[in-house]
């Protein structure tokens, strides 16, 4: 949530959040209007959540990873061009 001139704009997350807690809501207005500094803590059980995302990612899209780390050589093949 964001102020833009007098109006403000939201974003999904703050659309979905005010349907859960109105509370929250009028919080980040708050903050988005400047009468508030906005929070600083930050929940434990959400950084380990997002390391093991990483983790995750990292393991699951790199499809070289299995072969990191082994002495291999690479042959490159090279379609030729097509002829009109």
């Amino acid at each position: 949530m964001r102020m833009s001139g007098s109006a403000v704009e939201l974003s999904a997350s703050d659309l979905s959040g005010s349907l859960s807690c109105t509370h929250l809501t009028a919080l980040d207005l708050a903050v988005a209007k400047g009468l508030r500094k906005p929070s600083t803590w930050v929940d434990p059980s959400v950084i380990a959540l997002r390391e093991r995302g990483l983790d995750h990612e990292r393991r699951g899209c790199d499809p070289f990873a299995p072969l990191r780390g082994r002495d291999l050589a690479v042959a490159l093949r090279i379609k030729p061009e097509a002829t009109v």
